[in-house]
């Protein structure tokens, strides 16, 4: 036990002994005892305690009230308005527009479904047509003949 555990003792538990902390206590008092600067410190600290707890407090204060006077009491500040403000909204509005036009048109381009069975058939039917007029002969009939079965295989004869 030193001098400044014995001050911190005072500033966290007040000047009263008995609400230090018991493993302290005795060792804290005998210290006090035996140095008028410690004994200075407690009578302030003692003096300090009284004020506190003769002060009046009172439990229903009016907190609108009060919050009322501290905003009345403020200086009056102007309410400014930023010209730009408007037009710093209008152009963020449209820059969100135009990139949301500018992505939508950019995209490529889909087929939808009726024309993606469009493109199946026609190109079927060119590779029909190609094969009669390379080998005279239709796909089913080399299938039948047991030669080449699709339209790469004649590469392999």
């Amino acid at each position: 036990m030193n001098h400044e555990r014995v001050k911190t003792l005072i500033d966290c538990y007040g000047a009263d002994a008995e609400r230090w902390p018991q493993e302290e206590m005795e060792a804290a008092i005998m210290l006090i005892d035996n140095s008028p600067e410690l004994i200075a410190y407690q009578d302030d600290a003692r003096a300090l305690d009284k004020l506190i707890n003769n002060q009046n407090i009172q439990d229903d204060i009016d907190t609108h009230a009060l919050a009322s006077r501290i905003m009345d009491s403020l200086p009056q500040q102007e309410q400014t308005r930023s010209v730009k403000a408007p037009y710093f909204a209008f152009a963020s509005a449209a820059t969100v527009a135009l990139i949301f036009v500018s992505t939508w048109l950019l995209q490529p381009v889909t087929m939808e479904a009726p024309f993606v069975e469009i493109n199946n058939i026609a190109q079927t039917e060119f590779e029909e047509w190609a094969w009669e007029e390379t080998l005279d002969q239709t796909p089913l009939t080399l299938a039948e003949n047991n030669e080449p079965a699709d339209e790469w295989s004649f590469m392999e004869i």
